[in-house]
């Protein structure tokens, strides 16, 4: 089993593919329909905006204005995207999500922490065996890096002064 760092629509297809959900009008299958309808016909993964629950909310049940609604909906909305990601990387595991795509807290498809786990232990036991890795390998482990620490939380620390490092090591990751 081989980690990916780029998404690639292929990969996304192949993951959504294997989901094999059968029933088009279950909850399940009609949220990572949405979810890749976002995408477009090129597979839109250079410039991905965060999609609003309130979107997939109002596709998945056609509820757009009611806030009590709106809330309890959102509770189902996150017990069904952990649903999808359960099956998802249950998949990864088989073999059959090699690009370990998951739905992330943006409510777009990233990689997961298994995967990208795998990817850096992968790289580790190489460059301790042989001392060596191959400029490819470097560069998933270097985008892994990058994508770990562009992440939410390490980005508000760093704009709210609370850990210059993590901006010092992104712009490194990204000089290289």
């Amino acid at each position: 089993m081989s980690a990916h760092v780029v998404i690639t629509p292929k990969g996304i297809e192949e993951a959504l593919e294997n989901l094999d959900y059968r029933n088009e009008n279950a909850l399940k299958s009609r949220l990572v329909g949405t979810i890749r309808g976002f995408y477009g016909d090129h597979g839109g993964l250079d410039s991905m905006d965060p999609i609003p629950p309130e979107e997939l909310i109002a596709s998945l049940w056609g509820v757009r204005d009611d806030p009590e609604v709106l809330r309890n909906k959102r509770k189902n909305l996150s017990s069904i995207k952990s649903s999808v990601n359960v099956d998802l990387r249950r998949l990864y595991r088989e073999g059959r999500n090699p690009e370990g795509i998951v739905i992330g807290p943006e409510n777009f498809f990233i990689i997961s922490d298994e995967a990208k786990d795998e990817l850096l232990r992968s790289f580790r036991a190489r460059t301790e065996g042989t001392g060596t890795a191959s400029l490819g390998e470097i560069r998933e482990v270097l985008a892994v890096m990058n994508g770990i620490l562009s992440g939410s939380s390490l980005r508000e620390k760093s704009e709210t002064g609370g850990n210059g490092d993590f901006q010092a090591i992104r712009d490194l990751v990204k000089s290289l």
